[in-house]
């Protein structure tokens, strides 16, 4: 960026431009660290010379790769993690260790006191592991969470409002998230939302004086933490394909956002509103509830689809539907019997059971003497 506040292109002649770039960041010393498929890269910023670099063995290549200020975690397809420090124009490499499975994602955001060095790393793993924390520089395992069988795409620690977490991304759109215990790698208070249906890349950004995290995917949003919870809002952008942040002195406190078909410098507003969307549902609905654990909304009495179009006699049973609380989509539906209608429902759980359960009381418009209570239990399957 020019006196004039005009972005300009520019050459860096230490980075290596005929290869991809799997990760860049600025480093300690005055330095960029650049990371491709065969070496990591130290260049100084001011002269844009290079000033050292790391090549990795013949037989491998980096498929994955993090860096922070002082530090760079790498993953080759030798199933090697490997750890580098970060000097002035020297790239050391402390530990060299193999694992069992690929590595899918990493990340050495510092979280602790010292904003220049990780204590922990986050690993996401193929072959049904789920994501690992590790102590550094020893590389002692302290958690496991098998996410469910599922393979994270993208992990980030972060610090928000005081309380340090482990996001963790799943390729269909799905976020894990848990309070990361700092001293000890301990995972807690596990949690899933929904923020779309394709791979999601996740980055923190500084706006006001507190740290955010941006979740770039079909559907972009915002994450910080309020009122004790995490909050998630919508960013009013499609198809983000990365983000990061960008301070200058024309734009401070502001992200780049890439899309497929150009590069955005902005802010993000305050984010204190009340957003709310409209489901048309096509007829009236007697009653709703949100089961926290499931991440489901219950709509009772909609007409019944299937037999609706089928013409039968039973043309007039209604149903319950279930619906995804975050995109909305029908998830399942549960078609009472004829001349059935609900009139009240709750989500609860019964004694010595942990699970979560919709009971629904229903009644039949010919006897109204007669009455059932319904049990319903979702199981969502990956």
């Amino acid at each position: 960026m020019n006196l004039e506040n005009d972005l300009k292109e520019c050459q860096i002649q230490g980075f290596s431009s005929d290869v991809e770039t799997l990760f860049c960041h600025d480093a300690i010393h005055d330095q960029l660290v650049q990371v491709t498929s065969n070496a990591v890269r130290l260049v100084s910023s001011t002269t844009r010379e290079l000033c050292g670099s790391w090549v990795v063995p013949a037989d491998c290549s980096i498929i994955v790769a993090t860096a922070n200020v002082s530090q760079v975690l790498l993953a080759t397809r030798g199933l090697s993690l490997i750890y580098l420090k970060i000097g002035d124009g020297v790239l050391t490499e402390v530990v060299n260790i193999q694992l069992e499975c690929d590595i899918s994602c990493l990340d050495i955001n510092p979280i602790g006191n010292n904003s220049h060095y990780s204590d922990l790393a986050a690993v996401g793993m193929w072959g049904g592991i789920g994501v690992r924390i590790y102590s550094l520089p020893d590389f002692i395992v302290l958690t496991t969470d098998d996410l469910g069988q599922a393979i994270p795409r993208s992990v980030l620690m972060c610090s928000l409002d005081g309380v340090s977490y482990l996001l963790c991304a799943l390729g269909d759109g799905h976020l894990f998230n848990f309070v990361l215990n700092t001293v000890n790698g301990d995972l807690a208070d596990k949690k899933q939302v929904s923020l779309g249906t394709r791979p999601i890349t996740l980055r923190t950004f500084s706006s006001k004086g507190a740290i955010r995290v941006f979740a770039a995917s079909t559907r972009s949003t915002v994450i910080c933490r309020r009122y004790r919870k995490l909050c998630y809002s919508n960013v009013n952008l499609k198809e983000v394909i990365h983000m990061c942040p960008f301070s200058s002195a024309a734009f401070p406190e502001s992200v780049a956002i890439a899309t497929r078909e150009k590069l955005i410098i902005g802010g993000i507003d305050d984010i204190q509103k009340l957003h709310s969307s409209i489901l048309p549902l096509g007829e009236s609905a007697d009653f709703i509830c949100h089961q926290e654990t499931t991440k489901t909304i219950a709509v009772c009495n909609l007409k019944d689809k299937q037999s609706s179009a089928e013409g039968s006699e039973d043309s007039g049973r209604l149903s319950i539907s279930l619906l995804d609380d975050q995109t909305f989509e029908e998830l399942s539906t549960f078609c009472l019997r004829q001349f059935e209608r609900c009139c009240c429902i709750i989500s609860c759980s019964l004694s010595d059971d942990k699970k979560e359960y919709y009971c629904i009381g229903t009644a039949y418009k010919r006897d109204k003497e007669e009455a059932t209570v319904l049990i319903l239990f979702y199981l969502r399957i990956y």
